[in-house]
This record gives structure tokens, sequence and C-alpha cells, in this order.
């Protein structure tokens, strides 16, 4: 035997509003007065006395609590209310992602205007960012990469404490054994 459990047009009994009870009936004219008060909030009347339609009507979402009406928050928004919101989204997170470059940027112009009073500015100073990553990999990329200064480039004469002879020994010359 199986229990059918699908709801269609064919298995809901449906009721007349004679057969609710007296209870269910005042629900009905508590949910009636809201809905009447909702629809008229989309008129208004002018000094002449006539009324026009000032806003469409928008079915609202409520229930009913001990007699109270309780309206139900928007589940869906326009889509210009979502586009608004997605654009205030994505400024905030473009502003968050330039702020380390900014604070690089706003360091390095204090320390050209310190330069600028003739003062000098120690070569070591730690740059300060908001993004503890991010000064680790600047600490990093003032380091020479494979021994090689980061402002020397092909065809350009190695500075002179670059171009002495190392400690290491002379390179011989490998022979070649054929056999």
């Amino acid at each position: 035997m199986s229990i059918i459990t699908d709801l269609d047009e064919g298995n809901i009994i449906s009721t007349s509003f004679e057969e609710l009870s007296e209870e269910k009936h005042q629900d009905y004219l508590v949910a009636r007065e809201h809905f009447k008060a909702q629809f008229l909030k989309g008129f208004k009347k002018d000094q002449k006395g006539q009324v026009t339609r000032a806003q469409d009507f928008v079915m609202p979402s409520f229930t009913l609590k001990n007699k109270q009406v309780e309206e139900i928050s928007d589940v869906s928004t326009s889509s210009s209310d979502l586009l608004s919101q997605l654009s205030s989204i994505m400024d905030q997170k473009i502003a968050d992602m330039y702020k380390p470059r900014d604070d690089l940027l706003a360091n390095l112009k204090g320390q050209l205007d310190i330069i600028k009073n003739g003062k000098s500015v120690d070569g070591n100073c730690f740059i300060q960012t908001a993004e503890p990553n991010l000064s680790a990999a600047l600490a990093f990329a003032q380091q020479p990469l494979y021994g090689m200064l980061m402002s020397y480039f092909a065809g350009k004469t190695p500075p002179p404490q670059m171009s002495q002879p190392s400690t290491a020994g002379p390179v011989r010359p490998m022979h070649r054994w054929s056999t």
C-alpha cells in the first residue's frame, strides 16, 4: 500500500469562507485590513480632492501571530538595488586593494620631502604598511637576486666592489679524456 504525498490540484480540497471558524474569520479580517491599508498607501489626494496613484502596488508579505500583523522583510530586492549594493561592495574592495600601495607612496613622498630639506634618510628604514606580507615582500625585493644588484642591467659596468676577484681559487681548464 502506498501513501500519496504529492500535492497537486487533484488532491487538494478547498474550503469556503463560511466553513471557517470564528477565530479564522477574525484572522481574515485583520489580514484584509492590513492589505487594504497597504494598498491605499499607493494613492495620494490633492487639494482638489482628486485621487491619483502615487506608486505601483506591491503585494505585501506578512504573517499573523496572535491577531497581530507581522510584516516579512523584503526577500527579493529590485535589480537596481542589487546593482547599487554590488557597486558599493566593489568600490570598497578596490579601495582596500590600493591602500597598501597608497601607504607606500605616502611613505616614499615623506622620505623625498626629508631629502629635499637636505637631511639624509637611513637606507635601511622600515617601510610600514598595513599588510605585513607586503612589508616582507618589500624587504625581500631590496635584496640582490642571485647576487645581482637590483640596479644592474646587461651592458652596465658593475660597481667596483663587484668587479673585484673573489677569494675562490683560479679555475683550471678541464682535460678531456679520450677512450
